[in-house]
């Protein structure tokens, strides 16, 4: 009959203990493939891939809806600045095409960039208000601001290139005159230039939210990591 002090110290060699440096993730030790699947369940794209369209169309057209807004507001601001130079129809489609078009795509692949794309992959860990201050002043630069200044730089190239009947201030002997120039010619559009920023503003502020609130909505909320480590600790 073997004695209890005789088999705790031939049992102990035969028990394995593993010491942790303080901070290391256990389960990643664990298992680190099981951790990594889990965290993508968790997610919320992985959350949101399966829902149909009409039910987080936020997410799906907020970009969208972005790049038309702009699209039209270029679309005003050529308009404005042909009727002023009186083109008529010299460079109708390429200048409308141009401006607008060039003004709708940056504005909705921005969008989707910097607003969307982070807010999906972020699950919440970030300021919700600041993720709609950062659509509001994308919207208003890329929207607003972005097609005034194209507008002109647009039709300055198609007048230079197709006609020679029209004395404009040299762009490198005088270039502020023809920015006064072109000011002066968007005199008309500047009584509707508070309600077009003070639009695209709530645009941007808008569809933040509203994407925000799909997110709640049809997910299941991912936590901060100070904020699981606070549920872990107690």
């Amino acid at each position: 009959m073997l004695d209890p002090a005789t088999s705790s110290t031939t049992d102990t060699p035969r028990r394995k203990h593993i010491i942790l440096r303080e901070g290391t993730d256990l389960e990643a030790i664990i298992n680190p493939a099981s951790v990594k699947i889990a965290k993508e369940v968790n997610s919320v794209k992985f959350q949101l891939q399966n829902l149909p369209p009409s039910q987080i169309w936020p997410l799906g057209y907020g970009a969208l809806i972005s790049g038309i807004c702009a699209t039209a507001t270029g679309f005003y601001f050529t308009k404005v600045l042909r009727k002023g130079l009186v083109l008529q129809n010299l460079g109708m489609m390429s200048t409308y095409l141009f401006c607008s078009g060039v003004a709708g795509m940056t504005t909705a692949i921005g969008h989707r960039l910097l607003v969307t794309a982070p807010l999906i992959e972020d699950g919440f860990q970030t300021c919700p208000v600041c993720f709609q201050m950062r659509s509001a002043v994308f919207q208003v630069v890329s929207g607003a601001v972005y097609p005034a200044i194209l507008a002109p730089v647009t039709l300055l190239g198609i007048i230079r290139r197709l006609t020679k009947s029209y004395r404009l201030p040299n762009i490198t002997k005088d270039p502020m005159g023809l920015v006064r120039y072109f000011v002066e010619l968007l005199q008309p559009a500047r009584r509707y230039a508070v309600p077009i920023l003070g639009f695209h503003m709530a645009l941007g502020m808008g569809l933040a939210y509203l994407q925000q609130e799909t997110i709640l909505a049809n997910t299941v909320p991912v936590l901060p990591k100070h904020h699981s480590d606070g549920l872990d600790n107690s």
